[in-house]
């Protein structure tokens, strides 16, 4: 039942929403999820969550009325037979594979235990993020975006069961490769040949992926996802503003260093407005560019500082969260760093280059490898 549930909100909200914008559900799924996320943390930070999830489902109530009004029952009937496309398809089979696979699975890394799982639980129980929560949290200053998708995951499958935790997880990282598959026909299959491998590899070149429910290479995805948005888009396009934007505040409320990624992420987007590619010859073409590139800013802006502010406003400290001294960093190029930072520095060389890419059996190969592999 939670299986049908999920699939069932994620096909609606999305499928309803690509109706209404003229746009597909392969380009829409990432951001529908993102947006589920975001209205969860604005409720969240108004410690009323449980209002938040009512309100997520009420909304996609009325985008799914509102789609079948503007477009009656029979116009409806037809765009949902032409809506069945690979990447629908595609999503289901991941979905549905991934959620056998989970079942059994359980938290079983120090991290899970201390923060990522226990920090879901006390959300679920108590419908209230972890600065408000009662549960003595560790570490209460991280980002709340990943605990939120997972903890409506578990509301809308009406249980805790610790293999939705993998579940969740999963789903948002095969979201991110969707926007991509949505030139794919079923006429041009062999594209898809193409895409269902590298959708399934390219989350090991970050360890532990299938295997955890940690931050951090969902983190590194979704950095991905921001930049291809940027490589591949117009930069003037208001589709590529409302994508993007909405990937942003994912990327700041996922862990403190997304604020890093999303900053490179604007840099590349502002520099597609060089003149040499994108002359500016009118006072509109300025105030497109303002607008491009200031809304995402203006979004990063805001969810770092709602977050700081709640911190700051409830006396939560902060952990693992010191702000990086480019002194010091500049101490690893003439050698008067910290002694530790020349051992981190050998770990992570051995690890790119000698260590395998993941603890599942058959993926021995080194990172270094796939990504030659990748770039052939």
């Amino acid at each position: 039942m939670t299986f049908l549930l999920v699939i069932v909100f994620i096909l609606v909200a999305t499928l309803s929403a690509a109706h209404l914008l003229k746009s597909s559900f392969a380009v829409l799924l990432p951001s529908i999820l993102f947006s589920v996320t975001l209205v969860l943390y604005v409720f969240g930070a108004l410690n009323i969550l449980g209002a938040g999830y009512v309100v997520v489902l009420i909304s996609v109530a009325v985008l799914a009325i509102s789609a079948f009004v503007h477009s009656g029952p029979r116009r409806i009937l037809h765009s949902l037979r032409g809506a069945i496309s690979p990447s629908i398809v595609l999503f289901i089979a991941y979905a549905l594979i991934s959620f056998i696979l989970t079942r059994d699975m359980r938290l079983a890394n120090w991290d899970e235990f201390s923060h990522w799982g226990a920090t879901v639980k006390a959300t679920f129980i108590y419908d209230a993020i972890a600065p408000y929560n009662p549960v003595e949290l560790v570490y209460r200053s991280y980002p709340p975006a990943l605990t939120l998708f997972e903890y409506f995951i578990m509301k809308l499958g009406g249980g805790w069961h610790e293999g939705n935790l993998f579940w969740a997880y999963q789903l948002l990282f095969f979201s991110l490769f969707l926007p991509f598959t949505r030139a794919v026909r079923w006429h041009s299959l062999d594209k898809l040949l193409a895409i269902v491998p590298l959708m399934t590899l390219a989350p090991f070149v970050i360890f532990h992926t299938y295997e955890t429910i940690f931050v951090d290479p969902f983190l590194g995805l979704l950095f991905g996802y921001a930049l291809a948005l940027v490589y591949t888009g117009n930069p003037r396009s208001r589709s590529l503003t409302l994508h993007l934007s909405l990937a942003l505040a994912m990327l700041v409320l996922t862990k403190d260093s997304g604020a890093f990624f999303a900053a490179v992420v604007l840099v590349l987007l502002l520099s597609k407005f060089i003149p040499h590619r994108y002359p500016v010859r009118a006072t509109r073409n300025v105030i497109g560019t303002l607008l491009a590139v200031g809304v995402p800013a203006l979004v990063v802006v805001v969810c770092y500082n709602t977050w700081k502010s709640l911190l700051a406003g409830l006396q939560v400290p902060a952990v693992f969260s010191d702000p990086i001294d480019l002194r010091e960093l500049s101490g690893l190029l003439d050698g008067t760093g910290r002694p530790y930072w020349e051992e981190v520095i050998r770990g992570f060389s051995t690890a790119l280059i000698d260590s395998p890419i993941s603890s599942a059996q058959g993926y021995f190969l080194s990172h270094v490898f796939w990504l030659l592999l990748a770039a052939i």
